[in-house]
C-alpha cells in the first residue's frame, strides 16, 4: 500500500522508469508456431550391447494454453549400425518458462513411437531443452532427451538435439 501512495505521488515519471526496471510478464512474451530443424545423436544401452545413432529430424510446435502448454511433434531419421532405416517419432506436452525474451527452457514429455521395420517399439520420453532466440522468428534450440522404450524387453535410451528453430 505504501508504494501504491509513493508511486501515486512520485508523478508519471517516475512511473515510467519503475515500469521499465520491473521484469517483463509472461503477457509479454512472444509466444510461436514453431518449426525446429536439426541434428540429433543418440544411444541405446542395452544389457550385452550398446548402439550410437546420429541422425537429423523435425519438429514442430503449438502453444495449447497461452504461455503455460505446447504440443511438440517430433520425427527423426537414424541409420542403425546395422543398416536399418529407425524413425522415431515424439508426441510431447512441453512446459516453456519465460525467462527473458530470447531465452526460453522448457521441460517436456510423453509417448515416443519408434519404427523400425519388423520391430516398432513403444514407450516414453522425457525432455529437457532451451530456445535462445536470436530475433523475434530465429533462434537455435539445444535439447536432452532419456527414453524409457520396448516391446518385450524395456532400453533405455538418451540422446541430444540442436539446430534452428523458427518462429511462424
Amino acid at each position: 500500500m505504501v508504494a501504491v501512495a509513493a508511486s501515486v505521488c512520485a508523478g508519471p515519471a517516475a512511473r515510467a522508469e519503475e515500469a521499465k526496471a520491473a521484469p517483463a510478464p509472461a503477457g509479454d512474451h512472444v509466444e510461436h508456431f514453431g518449426l525446429t530443424l536439426g541434428g540429433a545423436a543418440f544411444g541405446s544401452f542395452y544389457p550385452r550391447s550398446n548402439e550410437r545413432l546420429l541422425g537429423g529430424g523435425i519438429s514442430g510446435f503449438v502453444p495449447l494454453i497461452r504461455h503455460e502448454l505446447e504440443l511438440q511433434v517430433a520425427v527423426d531419421y537414424f541409420r542403425t549400425e546395422g543398416g536399418e532405416n529407425l524413425l522415431p517419432i515424439d508426441a510431447f506436452l512441453r512446459r516453456p518458462l519465460y525467462v527473458s525474451r530470447s531465452v526460453e527452457p522448457y521441460v517436456a514429455g510423453g509417448p515416443r513411437l519408434e519404427l523400425l521395420w519388423g520391430a516398432p517399439k513403444i514407450g516414453g520420453g522425457l525432455a529437457l531443452g532451451v530456445d535462445l532466440w536470436l530475433g523475434d522468428r530465429l533462434g537455435v534450440v539445444l535439447e536432452a532427451q532419456a527414453n524409457l522404450m520396448g516391446n518385450r524387453t524395456v532400453t533405455p535410451e538418451a540422446g541430444g538435439t540442436a539446430g534452428l528453430v523458427l518462429g511462424l
